[in-house]
């Protein structure tokens, strides 16, 4: 089996409650779809529910060697 790690840039409608209040936007802002993004990790056997935005490169480093650890022991338990 390979080893599948790659990251998917999703954006998703920021929630009405988030910095409501704050007075900090424009009648013009207001009125747009207020968006944020994530950069979300996706191996072969899905999504893996994090978010790696703003992270540092030997942050993601790690991450990519762990997981891929962790696939290297998933096939030592099947046999492979």
């Amino acid at each position: 089996m390979n080893f599948f790690y790659e990251f998917l840039l999703r954006y998703y409608i920021q929630p009405a409650f988030a910095l409501a209040g704050m007075g900090t936007e424009s009648d013009d802002e207001k009125s747009e779809v207020q968006r944020y993004y994530r950069a979300e990790i996706h191996l072969k056997e899905g999504g893996q529910d994090y978010n790696v935005m703003g992270w540092e490169k030997e942050q993601i480093i790690h991450d990519i060697l762990d997981q891929y650890e962790k696939h290297i022991h998933f096939l030592h338990l099947l046999g492979k």
